[in-house]
């Protein structure tokens, strides 16, 4: 696979994404799977525009949203406290879905990754990220009140197996069969 960690980078966000694209789509044709890992906040519907740390991922996404993506697999980790929690994991996976204008550069760009490509990333323990964890059992919970209201998701993705074998391989045994 390719691993572009673009999380701390400067320069053109629209060229990055123009670069980026032109890769995944070579991939794409080439039958090969691509998926995107961003932060939370480089897909962040709260604001309007691309700067450093905020939505610098969002161009991309729209570009590349569902025709060469096959999963946005979001870090919903290491952000701050008011958005690590299961009520506004909900309200972001309906934002998502529902789809939100950004602006770069002067150009518009329509962001939306339905619930079907959408992966929500959490530690696998208290151990595994700065800040961010929740527990398994509450991540079902949510997927559960998610699916109720017609928000499907993907699934959930962790850092790390490592971790999770630590604590007893609870994010495993508790989200792999939804």
């Amino acid at each position: 696979g390719v691993d572009f960690d673009i999380e701390h980078r400067s320069g053109d966000f629209v060229q990055c994404a123009d670069l980026i694209a032109t890769v995944m789509n070579t991939l794409n044709q080439n039958k090969l799977q691509v998926t995107i890992a961003p932060q939370m906040v480089n897909v962040y519907p709260g604001l309007s525009t691309v700067s450093p740390g905020f939505n610098e991922l969002a161009p991309l996404i729209a570009m590349e949203t569902p025709q060469v993506l096959e999963s946005v697999q979001v870090q919903m980790y290491n952000s701050w406290s008011s958005v690590e929690t299961t009520a506004y994991a909900e309200t972001y996976t309906k934002q998502l879905a529902a789809g939100y204008n950004v602006t770069a550069d002067g150009k518009p760009y329509f962001v939306k990754v339905p619930p079907s490509q959408l992966v929500l990333g959490y530690p696998a323990s208290p151990k595994g990220a700065g800040s961010g964890y929740i527990a398994p059992s509450q991540l079902k919970t949510m997927y559960a009140s998610l699916k109720s209201a017609g928000y499907t998701v993907s699934g959930f993705m962790t850092w790390s197996i490592g971790w999770d074998e630590q604590n007893n391989w609870d994010f495993a045994n508790t989200l792999g069969n939804l």
